[in-house]
């Protein structure tokens, strides 16, 4: 079974041949414990953080727990720990992974999960490195506000500014960021807010810069391109830099990381004249503290719930006088700047309730359950499979055969290099077998006879009652439809009053939360419901449902 090697270092202003060095590092120990690794399962990442907010990022490190969940890996060498985690939650979801895969995780500093004890000396190490991120945050903190009282900046220019390129010239101190202002654009942010002053809203603003062909600031997913947004104008025309002050901490987005940390952010304003576009009479007439409003409307079961079927989004509720209305506000702020020619617009929350109940409906009365039951029935009652025997078989006909070619080529008069090939490609086969092997052994010792009877036997009408209802609590009823139901999509409207969406079920995972036991069973099944209401009154709903897997 093949060895694999995880490396990474954290930022750009490290070297990139510390990666070299813990392979090499790695390679050695190897070597010292008897074992080679294949250069095809070394999995690296460069400059990306150890931490868990960035565990998206870290595309080695996904492709090495894809392989190790394929059971195509035997052992993992790593430097340090916090090579490969520096986060206590991704630590110990890594040390339950060792434990019910028995793949063994080697490190330099002293981990060796063939060792007894291993596991308190693990907790201990993320400990230590976790409190180093924590230190390091604090350091880097520090190390900005020293930098913007010594007149440097810390963040990417603005729209209107870019790098002052003269901070490379020789004499020039450079420990930091200095802009310059960018004419061009600066004269566009100075027009935003003249034209904001006259009573133009941000969507009119952004409808004409993507109009008139003018490039955004943000990137869009994927690093497309994007247009401008109404909500990106707002931004812009909050950012108090254009009346030549910095704030830090006092930007949308780290004041919203604050407050999900339950932080209160401690704004601080630095001078920067030089940089200022506005005056303070324009910025102000385009930021007047806004007005006390009402806030209404409560919390409801479809609330983040119903998904756009153009973007994903997730649908807005709005009340009104005769109800409540569903749309993206992603999708018309798209139409409203030009973004996109046209969106699925607003649906009744009355057509997705409709929707939902002839949904469940249909799955408690329909075939859906009888046809999960069938399977949990034919899966309990099939004789042992013998692919295991086949597969156990056909591994040793593969190592006997490994073995004659070996002793072959130890004859002077073959074709050594021949014989070589046809060893490699019996290689590649057993470790295939191997690993479908050992995939199989996982999921028969997993499978539990009684939780699949106790989920045959369970009744599943019982725990939907009332759950449209927001029974027993709006947020209880919420969770438990969405381990149920994990796609409920708006996709389309033919006509005024007519709405369709596409649920999907997933009997199996929710009768597994039920039960409390594994998910014996997880094919889903998805119906497109159909729901529209005319002028006549009063008031007559149709629904249609047609089942599409």
């Amino acid at each position: 079974m093949p060895i694999a090697i995880y490396a990474r270092y954290s930022t750009d202003s490290q070297q990139a041949s510390s990666i070299e060095d813990q392979v090499r590092k790695c390679k050695e120990r190897a070597e010292k414990d008897g074992v080679t690794v294949d250069s095809g399962y070394v999995f690296i990442d460069e400059a990306v953080s150890g931490g868990s907010a960035a565990m998206k990022k870290r595309h080695g490190y996904q492709r090495l727990m894809d392989a190790w969940d394929a059971g195509h890996i035997d052992r993992v060498y790593a430097d340090e720990v916090s090579r490969l985690t520096r986060n206590e939650h991704d630590g110990t979801a890594l040390l339950e992974k060792v434990r019910k895969t028995g793949v063994h995780v080697v490190t330099n500093d002293g981990i060796d999960s063939r060792n007894k004890g291993w596991e308190v000396l693990l907790l201990m190490k993320l400990a230590m490195a976790n409190q180093e991120v924590v230190n390091t945050s604090a350091r880097t903190s520090r190390s900005m506000e020293g930098l913007l009282l010594r007149g440097f900046m810390i963040s990417p220019p603005a729209f209107g500014y870019c790098l002052d390129e003269a901070r490379f010239a020789p004499g020039v101190e450079s420990e930091g960021a200095r802009w310059a202002i960018h004419p061009e654009n600066a004269s566009l942010v100075v027009e935003m807010y003249e034209r904001r002053k006259a009573g133009w809203s941000v969507n009119k603003i952004a409808k004409d810069l993507n109009a008139r062909g003018i490039p955004s600031p943000r990137v869009g997913r994927g690093g497309r391109k994007s247009h401008w947004r109404g909500a990106t104008i707002h931004r812009l025309l909050h950012n108090t830099i254009y009346r030549g002050v910095f704030s830090y901490q006092g930007s949308g987005h780290t004041r919203a990381k604050l407050a999900r940390r339950r932080e209160t952010p401690n704004v601080v304003e630095y001078p920067r004249e030089q940089y200022r576009l506005v005056s303070d009479e324009l910025w102000g007439a385009c930021n007047r503290p806004p007005r006390p409003r009402m806030r209404h409307g409560v919390m409801h079961v479809l609330a983040g719930f119903v998904q756009c079927g153009d973007c994903s989004a997730l649908l807005s509720r709005r009340p009104t006088n005769t109800g409540a209305s569903l749309n993206c506000p992603q999708c018309d702020q798209n139409v409203r700047v030009g973004g996109q020619e046209s969106c699925l617009g607003y649906t009744s929350e009355k057509a997705a309730m409709l929707a939902l109940q002839r949904a469940l409906s249909e799955l408690v009365q329909g075939d859906v359950l009888t046809e999960f039951r069938s399977r949990l029935k034919a899966r309990l009652e099939a004789p042992k499979s013998d692919e295991e025997v086949k597969l156990k078989a056909e591994v040793e006909r593969l190592r006997a055969a490994a073995d004659r070619l070996m002793r072959l080529m130890r004859n002077p008069d073959v074709d050594e290099a021949r014989v070589a090939e046809q060893l490699g490609c019996i290689d590649q086969e057993r470790k295939q077998a191997e690993a479908k092997l050992k995939v199989l052994e996982r999921e028969q010792q997993s499978f539990s006879p009684a939780n699949v009877r106790r989920q045959m036997a369970m009744d599943i009408a019982p725990l939907l009652v009332g759950l449209v209802e927001g029974e027993p609590t709006v947020f209880e009823a919420r969770a438990t439809l969405q381990r149920l139901i994990p796609s409920f999509r708006y996709v389309a409207r033919p006509a005024k009053g007519h709405s369709v969406f596409e649920l999907t079920f997933a009997p199996g995972v929710f009768l597994a939360d039920a039960t409390a036991g594994a998910v014996e069973d997880s094919q889903p099944a998805s119906f497109r419901v159909s729901v529209s209401v005319g002028a006549k009154r009063p008031v007559e709903w149709k629904v249609e449902l047609v089942r599409l897997s």
